[in-house]
């Protein structure tokens, strides 16, 4: 909430939301898997690795090439970001 506003009320952030919502949905099962255990449930990869039933360098390459998917989606974003902060907008 930013002064009273709800972010979804923020256009700027529903569309980044939506956009993040689209690019994880790209990613492979396997990937997004890995990434929710990791960064949200916040579990260790060898604690991934037992769950999913993967060797534990399975479950850090899916992790890495997840990110780094993610990453190069977001970049273009990320440098266009302060542009528009910088522009009052």
């Amino acid at each position: 909430m930013v002064e009273g506003v709800p972010y979804s009320r923020i256009p700027f952030f529903s569309v980044m939301v939506s956009a993040c919502e689209f690019l994880f949905a790209a990613l492979s099962t396997e990937q997004r898997a890995v990434v929710v255990l990791h960064h949200y449930v916040g579990l260790g990869l060898d604690e991934i690795a037992s769950i999913v039933g993967v060797p534990a360098g399975t479950a850090r390459s899916r992790l890495h090439y997840a990110l780094q998917k993610l990453r190069a989606a977001l970049e273009p974003v990320e440098t266009a970001t302060p542009a528009v902060a910088e522009s009052g907008r």
